[in-house]
């Protein structure tokens, strides 16, 4: 257990499955999920998504709008299927203070603005999972 007694990772925030045609994928996941998505644009990752939520996780379906930002060379790299992780904790900021002097977890993106109210950051493992790993913390609105 952490110094301080307190979970830094409190859950699985969302997943993320990188897909090449939304349209498709939310029609087969609204029949999987009996639900309709929240849709957003990331203008600044060049993508679009479909948000679904099953009960504390969120599953968002990320699509690129353009084939040379990060997310359509992603796709290209790796192909469709779970690309992103993410782990909800209470503050960023505590997070980093916790595991400064780790050797196993380092910063891998500065924080940045998500869908919806999330501040998240890239992490990263001394082992090598294949998929991006991240943090999310939820803003108060």
């Amino acid at each position: 257990m952490l110094s301080n007694e307190v979970l830094m990772i409190t859950r699985v925030h969302h997943i993320n499955f990188l897909v090449r045609d939304l349209a498709s994928a939310t029609k087969a996941f609204n029949t999987l999920f009996q639900q309709q998505p929240v849709y957003d644009s990331l203008h600044a990752r060049e993508a679009n998504t479909a948000r679904y939520q099953l009960g504390e996780v969120i599953i968002v379906l990320v699509s690129p709008t353009s084939a040379t930002g990060t997310v359509g060379q992603y796709l290209e790299q790796k192909g469709e299927g779970v690309f992103l992780v993410s782990f909800g904790v209470q503050n960023l900021e505590d997070f980093w203070e916790e595991y400064e002097s780790n050797e196993l977890v380092s910063v891998a993106s500065a924080a940045r603005k998500g869908l919806a109210n999330w501040q998240v950051q890239d992490i990263s493992l001394k082992c090598d999972l294949g998929t991006v790993l991240q943090i999310c913390q939820e803003k108060n609105q």
